[in-house]
């Protein structure tokens, strides 16, 4: 994948994968200069470009523009403000409704905090106030946002924007109802209905735009990097406890105000993703800001005693529909049922008759998996280097060879891995922390045993084919069959992870030449095996070091016409390497 960038050609085969945006953004060989100014991008993002640059358009080119120039906004603030919502209805729409939650959350504290509010009436103006918000979730609509989840931060994806719409949209609907007209049996019904049917239509939007079936919106939202992942557990029961009692609340709450201000947290968490999006706020901090928003939701009403009643149904909802997996429209259905078990006892006899004549089915099997990756161990095995062993939520599509991004918070380095157990979903690295490197550093010191992390993969375009027998060099196969390979500290991990998958009848003679500080360094290189393998170790230490003379005489004794050199090390070891193949006309790839 290539695109124009104020006349710069950029290859972001791989960058595709991992941006914010999704990948339906972007068309192969297109000028996208316009779209990338009218997003907003940062002058961070601009200094990314370095490192995809492919080529520089000539004036002779048809495709070059004059006076076509990246831009980006000077401040976070700026960042908010696109092209999309080209009359800032949204914006202002947003801007009302935040006000409007804040005037609510200050009369419910005046008032007391028992649940209702004493200085603003139910009145026509509050119904406006209602649609402002309904404005609000149907225009973010005309934002494009990726299909899919990132799954390293908690930024807004189409599932998301559509259950955040449909659901705010329901208790506004709700308020409506009962404001234009009353209360009574009819109307009970039909709230009935429209909790259903927003969860119906929720189920179409998933079912349409979910990439994992096994996800869902709350359980398997991303974290912040080190979370203990017992603490995530607490947390997302709170989410979800505070996701039932919203559905109880538009089923049974009597007052306008109170369903309101239950999509409080529904649009201020859509919001928080788009600060995420923007790189203005932290996924730890997102969490900590939508966890408050719902968190106020019980403290209007802290002072209200059926507040703790209602809290103890809700535990006893969360047991019935996530570790029971009852049917939701069942659950809910005998919840109505039993509410109004006084008044319509025919609603309950109906629970009955239905569950005695489908009870086999009113339980789900499905099992929803989480997306978050754990760590299994970390442990320090010389000096300055670390084996660390992640195990995936996810099943592996990798290649020996291949790479993985791994995250710290946003920051991220790539690695290969130097075992998969596609059984476990298990991956293990061999990492050197570099005291200064800010990365190795974090990830070495912050990727503890349980604790949550986030990676992508996979990316590379150099790997290995056992049941083909093939290595490939941007996926064009290799036949040259004798293999030089040169390393340089843990450079040796993507050659280490190819020849551990090695054919036992491989037709390639391989030849691997290892260079290290001290013995003590060479772990990888003492365990590998293979009876097509040749090693060759140097130490720094012993004065064994690889200098240019040995490297000639290595060269020297291989036919060029069926001999690669793969190399991987430092940009001064790999330059090095790069160089001397050249002279002697042997065909290199860097790593």
């Amino acid at each position: 994948m290539q695109i124009i960038l104020a006349n710069k050609i950029y290859d972001i085969t791989e960058f595709i994968k991992e941006h914010p945006g999704g990948s339906e953004l972007f068309v192969n060989n297109s000028d996208l200069t316009t779209e990338f100014n009218n997003s907003g991008h940062s002058s961070y993002a601009i200094s990314l470009l370095g490192n995809f640059k492919s080529e520089i358009l000539e004036k002779s080119d048809p495709r070059y523009k004059q006076e076509s120039k990246l831009s980006y906004n000077q401040t976070k603030i700026s960042k908010l403000f696109t092209h999309e919502d080209k009359f800032n209805i949204h914006k202002i729409c947003g801007t009302i409704a935040l006000i409007n939650f804040t005037h609510l959350f200050i009369d419910f504290y005046l008032s007391g905090f028992i649940g209702e509010i004493h200085y603003r009436s139910v009145n026509f103006s509050l119904m406006v106030l209602s649609w402002i918000h309904g404005l609000l979730s149907l225009t973010s609509f005309q934002f494009l946002v990726p299909k899919s989840r990132t799954g390293i931060l908690p930024m807004i994806w189409q599932e998301f924007r559509a259950h955040s719409s449909i659901f705010a949209l329901r208790s506004i609907i709700i308020m409506n109802l009962i404001y234009f007209c009353g209360k009574n049996h009819l109307i009970d019904i039909m709230r009935l209905g429209i909790v259903f049917i927003t969860m119906y239509l929720a189920d179409i939007f998933s079912k349409n735009l979910k990439s994992n079936s096994k996800e869902t919106t709350t359980s398997t939202m991303p974290y912040w990097t080190g979370l203990d992942p017992n603490i995530q557990k607490y947390i997302k029961i709170f989410y979800t406890h505070a996701q039932l009692m919203a559905t109880f609340g538009c089923l049974f709450l009597e007052l306008p105000y109170n369903l309101l201000y239950l999509i409080f947290p529904i649009q201020f968490a859509a919001f928080l993703m788009t600060l995420v999006r923007k790189n203005i706020i932290s996924a730890k901090l997102y969490h900590i800001l939508y966890g408050l928003s719902l968190l106020s939701v019980y403290i209007i009403n802290c002072f209200d005693y059926l507040l703790y009643f209602y809290i103890l149904i809700g535990f006893i909802l969360y047991y019935f529909r996530i570790i029971c997996k009852i049917n939701k429209y069942y659950m809910w259905f005998c919840v109505f049922s039993l509410y109004h078990l006084l008044k319509y006892p025919i609603y309950f006899f109906i629970a009955s008759i239905i569950y005695l004549l489908f009870r086999n089915t009113l339980f789900e099997k499905s099992d929803r998996s989480e997306s978050n990756d754990i760590i299994v161990s970390n442990k320090l095995i010389s000096s300055d280097h670390y084996l660390i062993k992640i195990k995936s939520a996810n099943k592996l599509d990798f290649k020996p060879g291949q790479y993985i991004n791994l995250y710290y918070n946003i920051e991220k380095r790539p690695y290969t891995p130097i075992n998969i157990d596609f059984n476990t979903n298990e991956i293990e690295f061999l990492i050197k922390s570099y005291t200064n490197g800010n990365i190795s550093q974090k990830i070495t010191q912050n990727y503890l045993t349980n604790s949550v992390i986030y990676f992508k993969c996979p990316f590379g375009t150099k790997y290995y084919v056992e049941s083909e027998d093939l290595f490939y060099s941007n996926s064009i196969p290799i036949n040259k069959t004798n293999i030089l390979m040169f390393s340089c500290g843990t450079g040796i991990t993507p050659f280490y992870s190819m020849i551990q998958n090695l054919s036992n009848q491989t037709k390639y003679t391989i030849h691997l030449y290892s260079s290290y500080k001290s013995p003590d360094q060479s772990y990888l290189f003492d365990k590998l095996k293979h009876s097509k393998l040749y090693k060759h170790a140097y130490f720094s230490s012993e004065s064994n070091k690889l200098n240019l003379d040995k490297i000639d005489l290595i060269l020297k004794s291989f036919d060029k016409l069926n001999t690669i050199v793969f190399v991987c090390g430092t940009n001064f070891y790999n330059q090095m390497i790069i160089k001397k193949c050249s002279e002697f006309n042997i065909e290199s790839i860097i790593f």
